[in-house]
């Protein structure tokens, strides 16, 4: 009873919201275990936000905890298992030599691939970048049903030249309640789906390119105009599909790059007698 009361004296100093007293005691020590201390200050994140009973209950319980796992710790290494020790061996080498192998990645080895790499690989897997869904370019515009001039952006939106795009992104800056353009970039109909009401189930059907696609509900017209559509199963637009065949790439070239690295090391240990072979 003594004990924890002695305790919860401690957790009750430690936790307490007046400054004078964190300042004195947060670097004080709240429990020790031989020779391993907790602090005050480590049992702040603990009983933030608690108080009364609930912060000295949750301080307390951090604390056997802390100490209970040294003291576990302590019992099952007082007489060392060797298979253990060989696992912690063999896992601080590994780390070792993985953080050393990223070194020499970071420092030595270009992520520069040029557009020819990336098309001969493309080309020579192209039935692996396959359209799990159908994806498109274009412009969509959400308007209220009563902006005015509709069939001017509908017109603009026919034609995506450099002077209707100027067009339409002032009509929209002034009336439009959503405004994506995606004429550089693919976006999968997913995507597109989450910008139109959820009632609108025939999306997949209209989706073509040079389409205008128009829904209207109760409060916002839709007007979807697209430039190109891949359809889903066909293969992937090589900017489509560059990011993975980049990684992939990459990848490949790190490996090689390792591998190389590593017969330098071996050899020219050999070289210098560092590693001796022997006949048997």
């Amino acid at each position: 009873m003594k004990s924890r009361l002695i305790i919860v004296s401690l957790i009750a100093i430690a936790i307490m919201g007046c400054d004078r007293f964190t300042r004195k005691h947060q670097v004080g020590t709240v429990a020790e275990v031989n020779g391993h201390s907790l602090y005050s200050s480590d049992l702040i994140e603990i009983t933030r936000g608690l108080s009364g009973q609930d912060s000295i209950d949750a301080a307390e319980h951090f604390i056997r905890q802390w100490a209970t796992e040294i003291l576990l710790y302590e019992k099952s290494t007082a007489d060392p298992d060797k298979q253990i020790e060989q696992l912690v061996e063999d896992y601080r080498r590994s780390l070792y030599v993985h953080l050393y192998e990223q070194r020499l990645i970071n420092h030595h080895l270009s992520t520069n691939i040029d557009e020819a790499e990336i098309d001969s690989f493309y080309h020579l897997h192209a039935d692996e970048y396959v359209l799990k869904q159908t994806i498109a370019h274009g412009v969509m515009v959400i308007l209220p049903l009563s902006a005015p001039d509709q069939s001017k952006i509908k017109q603009w939106l026919l034609e995506l030249d450099e002077a209707n795009l100027e067009q339409i992104e002032k009509y929209c800056y002034q009336y439009s309640s959503r405004y994506q353009l995606f004429t550089e970039q693919w976006v999968t109909q997913s995507q597109i789906q989450l910008w139109l009401p959820p009632t609108i189930t025939d999306l997949s059907r209209r989706l073509r390119p040079q389409q205008q696609i128009i829904y209207e509900d109760s409060i916002s017209i839709y007007i979807l105009q697209t430039t190109d559509v891949c359809q889903q199963g066909s293969p992937m637009p090589t900017d489509y599909a560059l990011p993975e065949i980049q990684k992939v790439l990459l990848h490949e070239r790190q490996i090689a790059f390792i591998e190389e690295e590593r017969k330098k090391i071996y050899d020219e240990a050999v070289r210098f007698n560092k590693v001796k072979l022997y006949e048997n």
